[in-house]
């Protein structure tokens, strides 16, 4: 074993250029090892945060189009999924616990006086909330005179957005369910409800 320790050592002396290159390809391969195994590790934890609320036992259904022509219409025709559809699914399938629906009105422009701007819209069903684990919502309404919104909140436990939200900027209402008036142009009420939001949650 002494022989053989120093002929190792031996060597390693004759050859210190190699010994060092060695040395460092081994130091890289396992510094880069850690950064993979990290960046990997903090991919899969920033998704997981960002779905920890939403329900995991919950699906997406669409509409789609059709990939056979039927009775007379072409293939390629659009699936429209109607209110009456949300009956169907509650009817025949009674082990799901909630049904709720979205509707999307996006890439459209909308026009206000001389001011116009493309827009994404989301229309929800209350359920939603629920289903996906939204913790707070608002609903926004522009006054007439253009100069204050009025703002219907909505939370689940923990957070009370009359105590916390709709009270220090002089609304009120309940625990759950809350309302204010700011008196101020629409996107500035909704940047102070905003960021009274993010202070709680």
């Amino acid at each position: 074993m002494r022989e053989l320790l120093l002929e190792i050592w031996t060597s390693v002396r004759r050859n210190k250029l190699r010994t060092f290159l060695t040395g460092f390809s081994v130091a890289w391969g396992i510094f880069m090892l850690v950064i993979l195994l990290g960046s990997g590790n903090g991919l899969k934890n920033g998704v997981t945060s960002n779905f920890g609320n939403y329900a995991t036992n919950s699906i997406d259904l669409y509409g789609g189009r059709t990939s056979k022509p039927y009775m007379g219409y072409q293939k390629g025709r659009r699936i429209r999924l109607w209110n009456s559809d949300l009956e169907i699914l509650a009817r025949e399938f009674p082990e799901v616990d909630e049904v709720a629906a979205n509707s999307w009105f996006d890439n459209h422009t909308a026009t206000y006086g001389n001011e116009y701007t493309k827009v994404w819209l989301r229309g929800s069903l209350p359920k939603i909330e629920q289903i996906e684990g939204v913790e707070i919502a608002a609903l926004a309404t522009e006054q007439e005179d253009g100069a204050s919104a009025k703002f219907s909140l909505r939370s689940v436990a923990p957070y009370n957005v009359a105590r916390d939200v709709a009270q220090p900027l002089g609304g009120g209402g309940h625990e759950r369910a809350a309302g204010i008036t700011i008196h101020r142009p629409l996107a500035e009420a909704v940047d102070v409800v905003l960021s009274r939001v993010r202070e709680i949650v």
